[in-house]
């Protein structure tokens, strides 16, 4: 089992050297694709301990980053590909027992795995793998056949969704995706508020403009493309509550209803877009 890993920056935290330690101890290789404008110093550089730096000076978003990753795979002597957000990290020695557990499986029944995020369900004895429907790109676990399989990840999107079309895509292909409870990611969800409306308390995910666009925009060109998909908790969560929740507690409106709007018009109408 050889592995190659990639994780994506932007703005990255000050924990973030420790979160990318705790896994790349156990990689064959590494590529750190940095999306922040500047420049950022990290202890990391090209060639060394494995590591591949890439900085364009710009965010191009993680689809592109994705795909380099998976075409590096496809050509070099790796066999899985480990995909990573910033603000994840592996737990103790959790990704030497994830390893162990995925490379112990002789079979060709999952094409993707991935860890447990929920401590309620977290389990380091339990060493069997179960199905789950769908997993994020942070902590992914891919064996190279899936890719030969059904293609690469759907860089259009940019930036969301894109876990949630690949896996849809996996079971169109009558694959599975393999869960493992007895591994835990820790993995922090963007920056959510909450603020006091009227008589009130509301969450709100606070996503940019851009990001607001791109959720609304790819999770409906999804429910179109895929009938098998039950997107009614999507819609409900991220546009009608953003909705309201943009209105009512947070910031720059205008943009991110505007965003929110124009994500919502692509998404229906429009079936290619321009990366």
């Amino acid at each position: 089992m050889k592995i190659l890993g990639i994780v994506t920056l932007y703005y990255p935290p000050e924990n973030v050297v420790a979160n990318i330690h705790s896994y790349l101890p156990y990689l064959d290789g590494l590529i750190i694709w940095d999306n922040t404008p500047q420049e950022n110093i990290l202890p990391f550089s090209k060639g060394k301990d494995g590591v591949v730096y890439i900085r364009k000076g710009e965010n191009t978003g993680i689809g592109k980053a994705l795909n380099f990753a998976v075409n590096m795979l496809l050509s070099h002597s790796y066999t899985h590909l480990l995909t990573m957000d910033q603000d994840s990290c592996f737990m103790g020695d959790d990704f030497k027992r994830y390893k162990d557990v995925v490379s112990s499986y002789d079979g060709h029944h999952f094409m993707l795995f991935c860890p447990c995020r929920d401590k309620n369900l977290y389990n380091a004895s339990f060493l069997k793998i179960e199905e789950a429907q769908d997993t994020i790109i942070s902590g992914a676990l891919y064996p190279i056949e899936t890719f030969q399989n059904i293609g690469l990840f759907k860089e259009d999107f940019v930036m969301d969704a894109i876990d949630t079309e690949f896996c849809l895509r996996i079971h169109r292909y009558n694959g599975s995706i393999g869960f493992v409870k007895s591994v835990f990611l820790n993995h922090k969800l963007g920056n959510p508020i909450c603020r006091q409306f009227l008589w009130w308390k509301l969450k709100s995910f606070n996503y940019t403009p851009k990001r607001t666009y791109y959720i609304a925009r790819n999770f409906l060109w999804i429910i179109r493309h895929y009938p098998e998909y039950n997107g009614r908790y999507i819609l409900k969560l991220f546009i009608f509550r953003r909705f309201i929740r943009i209105l009512c507690i947070e910031n720059d409106k205008f943009s991110k209803l505007r965003a929110l709007c124009h994500g919502i018009w692509d998404g229906l109408f429009k079936e290619k877009f321009s990366i």
